[in-house]
């Protein structure tokens, strides 16, 4: 809201907006004022009037209120008159004042309700991706169809929008320190369920151990353990250089990239098959070509409305279902040809995909409202999807724990389908929560510290300076 041709920020917890005001409008005047060369030596304290020194109450952090006749002085530059101390003491302390307690960050539970779906859509196509039998070879029917169509297919639209969900934050930060840290801090996620998987199977099944398998687990980043985790720390990595270099090109520039993109890989490439353009899925180009598309919408598109991405998802719905069926057909009567019938959902690139997934993320983005229950469970999604598509332990969860053959002749098949996605989503869940109670008592008790500390460490070394002063690179704020 605007105050006095200033924008009046809401106040701390503890202070009167009144006073906050004050001394928000106070700190810019004396701004200026220090700009103009002005200077005011006289001290804050008053001992006559039996005011606390100014000295003192800064080293003692006591909390300090002026009167609104000195306020008013402060504000009409007349500071020298009344008795205080020089401008940059004062604005250290109306920041301190101001900002001693940080806006304590509240996540959108649509969005985490949305990250839920995602991973539940995830999970339901490693299923049926991983299960004992070959959905794509069976006779067709209706459950086939509807299952390849809603469950199967659930997979890339997840993936899509689990990545959309980071990227719409995500371009609004490009610090490289920030970046490298949430790299790091994935990475201390997925190391943990490597090797908790690793001693899961040297217990359960020590046949199962390998060398190369010992060695993804202690490398399950740079090893592409989980093409997911991977592809995203990469870029992480690049994000930092990427994301400014497509602001700097412009709408019309940063459109054209879009369009050229988008005929390649989602038309060329995304419905003829004997096309091959460089984009194959399940690496980080998949989201650099999604970041690009998603914040030209951010950055310069008006809203999408809910019809709209209604529109959208039903668009793709029928173009994965047309092809569900019409290969689905061929299949049956040719006994070739089973995968193209998941063509249009199997990699994250495709226009259904696309489609269905922004759709999707649109409807959710829009709507705002809390709930710590829905935080909480979505808090455990990305180890769900680390658990179930581990190759290892998918095995025992889609194989022998739960497996399709054994209901694949009910009527409500995918009823069944959907229970055991949200059983073993549970499952997950009460797995990270040990996980994430076990991280409090010892990594997270500084989180992050290790990586400052390291990062702190490489920031100043001889080689750093070297390379900085040698190639002319600025250092970076945090």
């Amino acid at each position: 809201m605007e105050t006095g041709g200033y924008v009046a920020m809401d106040a701390p917890r503890g202070i009167k907006q009144e006073d906050y005001r004050y001394e928000e409008h106070a700190s810019r005047t004396m701004g200026r004022h220090s700009k103009r060369g002005l200077s005011h030596q006289r001290p804050f304290s008053n001992p006559a009037a039996g005011e606390a020194s100014n000295d003192d109450s800064v080293a003692k952090g006591e909390s300090f209120r002026f009167s609104d006749e000195k306020w008013e002085a402060i504000i009409n530059g007349d500071s020298g008159s009344k008795g205080f101390s020089d401008t940059a003491l004062l604005n250290e302390r109306l920041h301190k004042r101001a900002s001693h307690r940080k806006p304590r960050k509240i996540r959108n539970s649509s969005i985490e309700m949305l990250r839920i779906l995602a991973m539940l859509m995830i999970t339901a196509h490693h299923f049926l991706g991983f299960s004992d039998i070959s959905l794509t070879e069976q006779k067709l029917s209706v459950k086939k169809i509807l299952l390849e169509t809603f469950l199967y297919s659930g997979g890339k639209i997840g993936v899509v929008i689990f990545f959309a969900i980071s990227a719409w934050y995500l371009s609004d930060s490009t610090n490289i320190r920030g970046s490298l840290r949430r790299a790091w801090l994935l990475e201390r996620e997925v190391l943990f369920w490597s090797l908790a998987c690793l001693a899961f199977t040297f217990g359960y099944d020590r046949d199962g151990i390998t060398p190369n398998l010992l060695l993804k687990s202690v490398f399950p980043i740079a090893m592409n353990v989980w093409w997911y985790a991977t592809a995203y720390c990469v870029f992480l990595i690049v994000f930092p250089v990427f994301a400014p270099a497509l602001r700097s090109l412009g709408k019309s520039k940063h459109g054209y990239l879009c369009c050229a993109l988008f005929m390649i890989w989602t038309i060329f490439e995304g419905f003829v098959p004997v096309f091959s353009l460089g984009l194959h899925g399940g690496d980080f180009l998949s989201f650099v070509y999604l970041y690009a598309l998603l914040t030209y919408y951010k950055w310069y598109m008006r809203p999408i409305t809910v019809r709209c991405a209604w529109a959208m998802i039903s668009i793709g719905y029928a173009l994965i279902l047309l092809c569900a069926v019409a290969f689905g057909i061929l299949f049956d009567q040719t006994g070739k040809f089973a995968s193209g019938q998941l063509y249009f959902s199997g990699t994250e690139y495709k226009l259904p995909v696309i489609l269905v997934g922004f759709g999707v993320f649109v409807l959710f983005q829009q709507k705002t409202y809390h709930s710590s229950i829905v935080n909480t469970i979505a808090a455990s999604a990305f180890s769900v999807y680390l658990l179930t598509d581990h190759p290892i332990i998918l095995k025992y969860i889609w194989h022998d724990w739960f497996n399709l053959s054994s209901i694949y002749q009910s009527p409500i098949v995918g009823v069944l389908v959907v229970s055991i996605v949200f059983v073993v989503y549970a499952l997950c869940m009460v797995l990270d929560m040990l996980r994430v109670a076990l991280f409090r008592l010892t990594f997270d008790r500084h989180r992050g510290r290790l990586f400052d500390i390291i990062a702190d460490h490489v920031a100043t070394c001889a080689l750093a300076r070297y390379i900085r002063a040698r190639f002319g690179i600025e250092g970076e704020e945090d």
